[in-house]
């Protein structure tokens, strides 16, 4: 008789997880490696790393106030620490009793703080679901340097340490078992993975390329240390996967004035972001909305500021970047002086460095300190680049100096008063997107063939004119000598050659990708004239490039996933609120509920969607209620006529050779429109959407046995 495999223990399985998270990382973790193998258990349980405590005391001790509670550890970080925990913005600033006022301006009150669970509140779990401090802000999401743990992995790791950590052999059932049944039945609402693109990168779906203003924290962490593994490898100057080797391919062949200016750069982006994706799995590019109402307030900057880009490019000081400095040696009485500047973001490093220089005093400013400090603004955001300079063009003599004003700083065109200025129609506008959009021919729109070489608008304005804006001139370069090392004139994303060694030129593009993208829904089947061309040095040609699905990618102003078990069948689904930017919620063009991956049930049933709905269930009405969504019908399969294995769920993805057409029993997706059930909703009041679905037997009852929902998850998608 065969023998049964030995149960892996609760604890074994743990580190199983980890170690696969973790790959090959060689993350130190002060001292402690791989510090889930190289602890015992009892000294996993008590550890604090980089001052937060791994795993978190039983709520008695929490509740008691004992030197070893999560807090204590928190709030005093080890000199060994790569960065600096500020109090305020520290783990131990939201651990206990707040009196602090909340957005909707109520007090909490200190019988209000409820003790999470020992699982949520260890400094392990919030590491592997992203959240502060492992958010960007001061770590990156845990493991460091390995792949995302998936989201049902975290909730075992977060209800074994919730069971005690225990060692022994236990069923994984005996700890996500009472967790599934409570969100199968609706009573527990399904919390969003902490990345969309993650999951759906894993999931073999379309990555979201969302707005550069909407990011979660961990997003812009995880485009940052995508960016930053190229910038790694610009020490090597012949290898293509360098930021620069990459940035040189435009330069050297990029197409711009005729029809295939659009396919090229569609393909460029496409290229760049593939391998983004080799470093950090599920990476996507965000795109910068020029549109955007916070944009268009700095378009004429004053007082020796920039024009306002997304907050993800800008430059700001770091307690880390200070304590750089004075490792490198520079008077710590010189850097404590530009403590003040840290919390604030500043659109270019022109900007940042006249008040850092007033800050210090010009006695004390000098070249090895500018340089050193550029330097450091680099590392602390891949995606600032030193010479980027929004909005900035200024007033020259008859000589072509600047002329400088009586702060010594050069003055800028027009002033305070925008229509003098004569570049303020270098930055797009509404109006502007929605005349392109509105034009029904390519030649227009997106240029000229090989007869007739010209320029198409959406090239011209808004991007020429995005270019020239955001590249700027140089306020301490002397405009009176040539262009050139020492004395840059001009942004890099002023002159096409050199655009792409600024990161924004990517956001730049997106959007400009994008607006492309909505043309072809407003105009279907009008393409470039030769859609056989080659976009060089690739091998793509132009109708490989025409439908963006095919390349992986969408483009959405925000969005919420919610993993569900697609092994635990479900009634009712809750998922708990968006938390979706206000903007994102109030402004956009379609909302969107998709159901991912539902597998064929046995027998024929009914799904219906429903929002903010927590007690939707086979009576709630569907007929004028604006919670209501709409409803989906699946067709069962019947009892499998085949033998063994016949209508088993196919295993994720296929094998390299494997031509056959797609499985018969392949879960499938389903979207339901929902613009007018969220702008209803808000108009009402609501603060906030969540889903809620229901599924049903063929004859109207909850579903049962046969005829439950099986799928991966839910999303609710915005777009632009």
């Amino acid at each position: 008789m065969k023998k049964n495999k030995k149960q892996q223990s609760a604890y074994d399985k743990f580190k199983t997880i980890m170690d696969k998270a973790a790959g090959n990382s060689t993350a130190d973790y002060e001292g402690h490696g791989k510090f889930w193998n190289t602890l015992s258990l009892a000294e996993l349980q008590t550890v604090s790393i980089y001052g937060v405590r791994m795993i978190a005391p039983a709520e008695g001790a929490s509740a008691a106030g004992t030197s070893s509670s999560v807090s204590d550890d928190c709030c005093h970080p080890r000199e060994s620490s790569p960065s600096v925990v500020d109090k305020e913005d520290s783990c131990c600033h939201d651990s206990g009793p707040s009196d602090e006022t909340t957005d909707e301006g109520d007090t909490q009150e200190d019988s209000a703080v409820v003790y999470p669970g020992r699982g949520a509140a260890s400094g392990l779990v919030k590491g592997l679901k992203g959240e502060f401090p492992y958010d960007g802000s001061q770590f990156p999401r845990m493991p460091f340097g390995g792949n995302a743990v998936p989201p049902l992995d975290i909730m075992y790791i977060e209800k074994w340490i919730d069971a005690g950590c225990p060692e022994e052999e236990i069923s994984t059932k005996t700890i996500v078992d009472s967790k599934l049944a409570s969100l199968t039945s609706g009573e527990s609402a399904h919390p969003p993975v902490g990345n969309s693109n993650v999951y759906k990168y894993h999931s073999g779906e379309l990555v979201q390329r969302k707005n550069a203003a909407y990011l979660t924290n961990e997003e812009r962490a995880n485009l940052r240390e995508a960016i930053q593994h190229t910038i790694n490898l610009n020490q090597f100057p012949l290898d293509v996967r360098s930021f620069n080797a990459y940035a040189k391919i435009h330069g050297d062949s990029c197409q711009h004035g005729w029809e295939q200016f659009l396919p090229w750069h569609r393909a460029y982006l496409y290229e760049f972001e593939q391998q983004l994706q080799d470093w950090v799995p599920g990476v996507a590019l965000p795109y910068w909305d020029w549109t955007m109402p916070e944009y268009k307030k700095g378009l004429v900057p004053k007082d020796g500021k920039s024009g306002i880009i997304p907050e993800i490019y800008r430059c700001w000081i770091s307690e880390e970047a200070l304590a750089n400095l004075n490792a490198e040696g520079f008077d710590s009485r010189i850097t404590q002086k530009l403590k003040n500047l840290i919390g604030q973001k500043y659109n270019s490093g022109a900007e940042l460095i006249w008040l850092a220089e007033d800050a210090v005093g010009s006695k004390n400013w000098t070249p090895e300190l500018n340089e050193a400090l550029y330097v450091q603004l680099k590392l602390t955001n891949p995606l600032f680049h030193r010479y980027r300079f929004p909005g900035m063009y200024y007033q020259t003599n008859p000589d072509k100096s600047y002329k400088i004003g009586p702060d010594g700083k050069p003055l800028l065109i027009g002033g305070d008063n925008p229509l003098a200025n004569p570049y303020h129609h270098h930055y797009p506008t509404a109006d502007e997107i929605e005349g392109v959009l509105e034009i029904n021919n390519w030649p227009q729109f997106g240029g000229g063939h090989y007869a007739n070489q010209s320029f198409g608008m959406l090239s011209q304005n808004p991007h020429n004119t995005g270019h020239i804006w955001s590249g700027g001139q140089n306020p301490v370069a002397d405009p009176t000598k040539l262009n050139g090392q020492g004395n840059i004139l001009n942004g890099d994303m002023f002159n096409d050659l050199v655009a792409f060694y600024d990161p924004i030129a990517y956001g730049h593009h997106s959007n400009v990708d994008r607006l492309w993208y909505e043309w072809q829904q407003r105009h279907p089947n009008i393409n470039p004239d030769d859609l056989t061309d080659i976009m060089v040095p690739w091998q793509y040609s132009v109708q490989q490039l025409l439908n963006i699905s095919k390349l992986g990618y969408e483009y959405v102003k925000g969005s919420k996933v919610f993993a569900t078990n697609n092994r635990a069948a479900i009634t009712k689904f809750k998922s708990e609120d968006t938390s979706l930017h206000q903007d994102v919620l109030t402004n956009h063009s379609k909302a969107e509920i998709r159901l991912h991956k539902v597998q064929r049930s046995v027998d024929s049933h009914h799904i219906r969607v429903f929002l903010n709905s927590p007690d939707a269930d086979a009576t709630t009405p569907t007929q004028d209620n604006d919670h209501f969504v709409g409803y989906i019908s699946r067709f069962g399969h019947g009892d499998c006529i085949g033998g063994p294995g016949h209508c088993d769920v196919p295993s994720e993805g296929r094998r390299k050779f494997d031509m056959r057409p797609r499985h018969h029993n392949t879960p499938t997706n389903h979207s339901l429109d929902a613009t007018e059930n969220v702008k209803k909703l808000l108009a009402t009041g609501a603060k906030d959407i969540h889903v809620n679905v229901v599924a049903l037997s063929s004859n109207g009852q909850l579903a049962e046995g046969s005829s439950r929902l099986l799928m991966d998850g839910v999303s609710i998608n915005f777009m632009d």
